[in-house]
């Protein structure tokens, strides 16, 4: 072996004894990054020969930010740096600024152990490099975020999806209650993200909000796709008269036009009518009078005849002004039952489904998907997870046709598979229920045991 030769060796040997555990972050982002934008930050673990333990991430906290990582898995590999070969694993966590800075991750410090040349495991830590992030305001982003109470304009693709319990122009009377659900989905944005939808309604009806179900959204690879959230608002009408429920909006950003853009559901006009009368009830025949009728002469009224048909008139008024102020005192909150119970029945699995065999029945695939979506809150997960679980192929692939007719195909056989989907699915349900409604019997406990 030549000089040089031995040299190269020895120096190759030396970078191989002093390669260590390190760590690398990175944006994927371009920089500056805006308010409210979710960015991916990548960090990379790595290490000589192989890992024998997996690091874990610790969670960061970073003031005026909100870091998370909605995606446990990470990504395994090897990579050769000046000839070593290092084992690695990247995880990527989301940042969201919640207001214009430079912000810096914390060095959190991550331990774990791996295999080292003599095969033995070795101890080794990491900390992360002080890396920081520079968010900026969008264009219009203070106006929005006045408009909308202070939530922050979500930098990704806004939708909004409203459905009312009643068609329109069902006659509603005082006293009724119509619910409005509104499902609102951001791309690549968390579910707790997504602002609220701020909903107003004009004088004599009253507004109750139910609490919000928020989820996210993964792709067939269990990749983050997006959250959603849905809000039941419920109307009561207190007053006969027109009236009209305002337009929903939420405003966003679209980064790559660098312009706001807002996400509106339209507002409903109905007519509410007075309580319906009882009408003209139909007087009884009038008795007979008797062929010899006694005239009585006519009663003369005393002092004390006076004072004593007083007396029970004051006790009758009496009796009944207490009565209707207890009648309104109590009849508000007898309202607001009934307005809660038709809420709870139109928020109900049997509702829901109700809306998804009906635009199955019809055809209609784009009304079918958005039922199925909505029925898939009672089933605590997606419809085709569900339908997996059930182990139901026929159901399993009706599904997956409907979806490929629809965003495969665009739209071409998505009538059929609609049609084709009812009955498979009608069915799995049917089971489903026995079962459901079998557990809550056997979960009752015996009142005599």
């Amino acid at each position: 072996m030549t000089r040089w030769g031995l040299v190269l060796l020895l120096l190759l040997q030396g970078a191989a004894w002093a390669a260590s555990p390190r760590v690398t972050v990175r944006l994927q982002e371009k920089q500056p990054v805006l308010v409210g934008q979710q960015v991916h930050v990548h960090v990379k673990v790595m290490t000589p020969n192989y890992f024998t333990s997996a690091p874990p991430f610790p969670p960061l906290a970073v003031s005026g930010a909100i870091v998370t990582m909605p995606d446990e898995s990470g990504q395994n590999a090897t990579e050769t740096i000046g000839g070593v070969t290092y084992a690695s694993i990247e995880k990527t966590y989301v940042f969201a600024a919640q207001q214009a800075g430079d912000f810096t991750l914390p060095p959190a410090r991550i331990t774990f152990t791996y295999g080292g040349d003599d095969g033995k495991p070795q101890h080794g830590t990491v900390a992360l490099p002080p890396f920081k992030i520079i968010a900026k305001l969008p264009p219009g982003a203070a106006a929005a975020a006045s408009a909308a109470g202070g939530a922050l304009m979500p930098v990704a693709r806004v939708t909004i999806r409203q459905q009312f319990d009643r068609p329109d122009g069902t006659p509603l009377h005082v006293g009724d209650a119509l619910v409005r659900t509104l499902d609102t989905s951001a791309a690549q944005t968390q579910a707790m993200m997504i602002p609220p939808p701020h909903a107003e309604a004009p004088a004599g009806v009253r507004v109750f909000a139910a609490d919000p179900v928020l989820g996210d959204d993964s792709g067939p690879r269990g990749e983050f796709l997006g959250g959603h959230r849905t809000d039941r608002i419920t109307y009561v009408f207190e007053k006969p008269g027109t009236y009209t429920l305002p337009a929903v909006r939420i405003g966003w950003f679209d980064a790559q036009a660098n312009r706001s853009r807002t996400a509106e559901a339209p507002e409903r006009v109905v007519t509410v009518q007075a309580g319906v009368a009882a009408g003209n009830a139909i007087a009884p025949e009038a008795a007979s009078a008797p062929a010899a009728a006694v005239v009585k002469p006519p009663r003369r009224w005393r002092v004390a005849d006076v004072v004593e048909a007083a007396v029970i008139g004051l006790v009758v008024l009496g009796a009944v002004s207490w009565g209707w102020r207890r009648l309104a005192r109590h009849l508000p909150a007898w309202r607001e039952r009934r307005a809660a119970r038709r809420a709870a029945h139109a928020a109900s699995e049997a509702v829901a489904f109700a809306a998804v065999a009906q635009a199955l029945r019809a055809g209609k695939a784009l009304q079918a998907d958005a039922a199925l979506l909505h029925w898939s809150r009672h089933l605590g997960g997606t419809v085709s997870s569900w339908a997996v679980a059930q182990g139901d192929t026929e159901l399993s692939t009706a599904l997956a046709a409907l979806r490929l007719a629809l965003y495969a195909r665009a739209g071409d056989g998505a009538e059929a598979a609609s049609r084709a989907l009812l009955g498979p699915l009608q069915r799995a349900r049917e089971r489903w229920v026995k079962t459901r409604d079998a557990r809550s019997v056997a979960a009752l406990v015996p009142l005599n045991p």
